[in-house]
């Protein structure tokens, strides 16, 4: 399980995304095919809570800005393995 001590950390997240079936009608068996596409992410953990973590791919070296870039948010039922920088992995978040 990710913890607040895990804040600040750089993590590579694999998690799975929605995808829309193609648009128009499907047979049973075309819907059962598709996938969820499986997703790496690489980022700073920037917050968590028990719903989301938040990541950010930029981060600045002056600690007095707090402003980052290219953030975005997982919900935690779509993570499927955490891989943080120093080695150390947490699986099924």
């Amino acid at each position: 399980m990710i913890s607040s001590t895990d804040l600040g950390k750089l993590a590579l997240i694999e998690w799975l995304d929605a995808k829309e079936v193609e648009y128009g009608w499907h047979t049973k068996d075309t819907i059962k095919k598709t996938d969820s596409p499986k997703i790496l992410s690489v980022g700073w953990i920037a917050e968590l809570n028990e719903k989301e973590v938040k990541i950010s791919a930029d981060i600045p070296l002056d600690k007095d800005d707090d402003e980052a870039g290219r953030s975005m948010t997982i919900p935690v039922g779509c993570i499927q393995k955490v891989i943080f920088w120093d080695g150390s992995y947490v699986w099924n978040i």
